[in-house]
């Protein structure tokens, strides 16, 4: 499930717009305030500096911050790797 919210925040921060046919947020308040900062640095890696890749141990920093836990980095990795790729289908 976490997955799928971080699609939904990587949809809003990808600068095209969104239109949902439902009228209540596509994730909870609690799951953007723990995640946003996540998507936030490797959308702002995309965007800004044209990465396609993020220092795994600054996301699992960030996720320790926000989430008082860090997972191990071949989650962080594919949760990364999602965002990326979320990113590239919407702004290729």
């Amino acid at each position: 499930l976490t997955e799928v919210g971080l699609v939904w925040i990587s949809i809003s921060l990808a600068r095209v717009p969104d239109r949902r046919w439902s009228k209540s947020e596509a994730v909870d308040a609690s799951f953007d305030r723990r995640w946003r900062g996540f998507v936030k640095l490797i959308s702002d890696a995309y965007f800004l500096k044209r990465m396609a890749w993020y220092p795994l141990q600054k996301l699992q920093l960030e996720q320790l911050v926000n989430c008082s836990r860090a997972d191990p980095p071949d989650i962080i990795a594919e949760r990364a790797r999602i965002v990326f790729t979320t990113l590239r289908a919407l702004n290729p």
